[in-house]
C-alpha cells in the first residue's frame, strides 16, 4: 500500500502531512476528491471482511490508523522462526550465490523487525572476519560482492 501511493504522490494523505482542510477552506473539494480515491484504493485491496469494516470511514487518515492498530503487530513466532532459520543455515554445498540468496531472503525480513547478522562456512573464516570488522557493517548485498570476490 505505501508503495503504490508513494508512487501515486499520495502517501502524504494518509500520514497526517496534509491535515483535512476546514469545510470553508478553498482546497477542500481536491483534498476530498483525492481522499476518496485513496480510500477506493485502499478499500478494493485488502480482503473482503476487512474492506466492510472501513467502508464507513470518512477519512483515509482513519482507515490507516485503524488498519495499523489491527495489524501491524510483532509477530513474536514469525521472528522467532527467522532467528531459528538464519542460525541453523549452513553453506553446505551450496553455491556462494544459492546460499546468500537464501539467507538474503531470511535477513531482509527479519530486518522488517530487528536486523540480525549471520556468517558463513569455516572456509571463508579470513573474509568473515574482515567484513564483521568493518564499521559500518555493510548491507547483505556489499557483503555478498566480498566473499564472491573470494570464492
Amino acid at each position: 500500500m505505501i508503495r503504490a501511493l508513494g508512487a501515486k504522490n499520495k502517501l502524504c494523505f494518509i500520514d497526517d502531512f496534509i491535515p483535512v482542510p476546514d469545510v470553508f477552506n478553498l482546497n477542500r473539494s481536491a483534498w476530498e476528491r483525492c481522499n476518496h480515491l485513496i480510500h477506493s484504493w485502499i478499500f478494493n485491496s485488502v480482503y473482503a471482511p476487512i474492506a466492510q469494516t472501513i467502508v464507513l470511514s470518512e477519512n483515509v487518515i482513519n482507515v490507516r490508523h485503524d488498519l495499523k492498530e489491527r495489524f501491524a503487530k510483532t509477530d513474536c513466532i514469525r521472528i522467532s522462526t527467522l532467528r531459528s532459520s538464519l542460525n541453523n543455515l549452513k553453506q553446505g554445498s551450496k553455491s556462494v550465490l544459492d546460499y546468500f540468496t537464501e539467507i538474503k531472503g531470511l535477513w531482509e525480513e527479519l530486518n522488517t523487525h530487528r536486523p540480525m547478522p549471520t556468517c558463513l562456512n569455516d572456509s571463508f573464516s579470513v573474509v568473515k572476519i574482515q567484513v564483521l570488522l568493518m564499521e559500518p557493517l555493510h548491507s547483505i548485498n556489499r557483503m555478498y560482492s566480498i566473499v564472491i570476490q573470494e570464492e
